[in-house]
């Protein structure tokens, strides 16, 4: 069985660990369950005539030092928060897409959010978490009408930056 079957997405992510500054390359894979020995995986084609399918395996994601970037694509996040704007609970930040070969931002979501509460934390509150009801862009709502904002980063750019289909 081959990883690539079930993956969907991007071949890998590089980033640069800020506490070191070392390189990095992140790739998705698919691990055999430890049980499955090439004994078990007999018996167990012997008992059924199917072998182990894909609950067989676990979801990896390898880590490699790398010396030097590849990727043609990057993602930089940047706080355009003053200190004016946290001292009323305000935060923004703009996303960009970049083409790191030409340094041309190829996209940009620029959103910002507010804790109409002003910070206080009274009945349990988590004023940094309220503040994404109060976002522009507007998130997504789930259907008890909660904010969802998993994967706000990762739609934006598979919006603009299509994964192959055929490799």
């Amino acid at each position: 069985m081959d990883a690539a079957q079930h993956q969907t997405g991007y071949r890998y992510v590089e980033s640069r660990d800020p506490s070191n500054g070392v390189l990095y390359r992140y790739t998705y894979g698919l691990e055999l369950r430890p049980i499955w020995t090439p004994e078990a995986i007999a018996r167990q084609k012997a008992l059924d005539g199917k072998g182990i399918g894909p609950g067989d395996y676990t979801p990896t994601v390898r880590k490699q030092e790398i010396t030097q970037l590849t990727a043609r694509y990057g993602i930089s996040w940047e706080d355009l928060s003053t200190k004016e704007d946290r001292d009323h609970w305000i935060a923004g930040g703009a996303l960009r897409i970049i083409d790191l070969q030409t340094n041309e931002v190829i996209a940009e979501r620029v959103g910002y959010m507010i804790d109409t509460g002003q910070g206080h934390g009274t009945n349990f509150r988590s004023p940094w978490n309220d503040a994404r009801s109060h976002a522009c862009p507007a998130p997504e709502l789930t259907p008890d009408r909660n904010p969802y904002v998993l994967y706000r980063t990762r739609n934006f750019a598979l919006s603009i930056l299509k994964p192959p289909l055929d490799e």
